[in-house]
């Protein structure tokens, strides 16, 4: 609009005299019906226009309709809001002096353009693999022509393989083949830009596009004795776990068909090892609308959990054969199918892992005595075995010649070696002797 003032300014509404007589008015050399004063507006622009003239005059239009561009001539004044259009438009101005009859005429072309606006709904994520599509629609800024206004992309945009393509005079689709969409982010910048009726105008629209993996589970089930999604187990005290990872990063999971042995916490499929059970079929899960539209993708695990080697046969004993020794027990089991073995004493003793014992009971222990004997196997069956034995004290009760024993013992060691130190005393040696085979011969029970 300001433009437009300036031209007006430089070129007003004149009548001219020149060297003409008083009573003629002539119009200058522009502004002719061939080659009128162009003026170029937008749609909105505040316009004035004060017209002078070189004498007294009345001004009113000839020709064309300032009205349909929005404008009105009051007097010396041109204004109004403009709006849309194009209009020729002859002010005669009339001269009011009282003299002759004079006039001049000012030929005016207005061009009155649309403001640029540039509008769209650019989706701010897509699907690797998979076409993106956007659809902008911009004003038709001269009615009257096309291609007044150019649509362009950023460098950025373009070397990543978007491209923008005309679908009608105001409509563009902004696209990328599913080809070249490929995962990341791109700073996508459309600008519209028009120099219609040498006024320029230009608009700007940008986002953010980001483009995401499709949905899919990375992962794959380790640390047991199947391949690939095919699980197996054995038998155990131990917990099996498996922690799925998916893309893109927020992708949901979830889990379905667990049995009574599995459970699914905090991201992490845990098994149960210690009971056995047959094929279960359970799905996992990944969700995710990261990239503008619900996803999803599925893992099928089979997973059982089969029984370990064990010996199918019950624990059996022989029986438990023994001999005593005076206070010691000797005593030995044969024994199959087990992997403990228990041996239990009448006087609390207790052996164990061992086929063969030997025990020695207290001084004081006598009587019935008992021996018993436990196997058990893997899986907790057992079997037992028992003996009884009379444990008898067989010490002999001193005898009654015991003391005199000793006695006659050290009188007849005493007299043999007195015997032998007194020159010897050869009676006193014999007698000695004598007392020592009489000694022997009464403590032979204590010897």
């Amino acid at each position: 609009m300001v433009a437009a003032l300036l031209m007006l300014l430089a070129a007003p509404l004149t009548l001219l005299a020149a060297e003409e007589p008083a009573d003629e008015i002539t119009l200058g050399a522009s502004g002719s019906a061939a080659e009128p004063y162009e003026f170029s507006l937008l749609v909105g622009d505040q316009y004035r226009y004060l017209l002078s003239t070189n004498i007294a005059v009345t001004y009113s239009i000839s020709s064309g309709d300032l009205s349909k561009i929005g404008l009105e001539l009051a007097e010396d004044k041109i204004s109004g809001v403009a709006k849309a259009g194009k209009e020729l438009i002859c002010i005669t101005a009339t001269a009011a002096d009282g003299g002759p009859l004079r006039s001049a005429e000012q030929w005016i072309a207005y061009a009155v353009y649309n403001v640029l606006s540039l509008s769209g709904n650019a989706p701010t994520a897509s699907w690797a693999g998979s076409a993106y599509s956007a659809s902008f629609t911009i004003t038709d800024v001269d009615p009257d022509r096309e291609g007044e206004t150019v649509l362009t992309l950023n460098e950025e945009a373009v070397t990543a393989g978007y491209q923008l393509s005309q679908t009608s005079e105001t409509s563009y689709t902004l696209s990328r083949s599913a080809e070249k969409n490929v995962s990341g982010t791109v700073d996508v910048m459309v600008t519209a830009a028009t120099a219609a009726g040498g006024i320029s105008q230009s608009k700007t629209a940008s986002a953010t596009i980001s483009t995401y993996s499709r949905v899919g589970i990375t992962s794959l089930p380790e640390n047991h004795q199947g391949s690939g999604l095919t699980v197996w187990l054995i038998e155990d005290e131990s917990v099996w776990q498996y922690r799925p990872t998916a893309v893109p990063a927020d992708a949901a999971l979830t889990v379905s068909g667990l049995n009574d042995a599995m459970k699914w916490q905090d991201g992490v499929l845990s098994v149960e090892r210690n009971n056995v059970f047959d094929s279960v079929k359970i799905k996992i899960t990944a969700t995710s609308s990261a990239g503008g539209s619900l996803e999803t993708a599925q893992q099928e695990l089979t997973i059982r959990n089969w029984n370990k080697v064990v010996f199918a046969s019950a624990p059996s004993l022989s029986d438990i054969l023994t001999t005593v020794d005076g206070r010691t027990v000797h005593a030995a089991v044969k024994a199959d199918n087990y992997n403990y073995i228990q041996w239990k004493l009448s006087d609390g003793t207790v052996y164990e892992n061992v086929t063969s014992i030997e025990h020695t009971f207290a001084q004081e222990t006598e009587g019935p005595q008992e021996i018993r004997v436990l196997v058990r196997d893997e899986v907790g069956r057992e079997k037992a075995a028992q003996i009884s034995f009379n444990l008898e004290n067989k010490e002999e009760t001193p005898s009654e010649e015991t003391p005199y024993f000793w006695l006659l013992l050290v009188i007849g060691i005493v007299a043999v070696i007195l015997g032998l130190l007194n020159k010897p005393h050869w009676l006193l040696t014999v007698l000695g002797g004598a007392l020592i085979v009489v000694a022997l011969g009464s403590g032979a029970g204590v010897l």
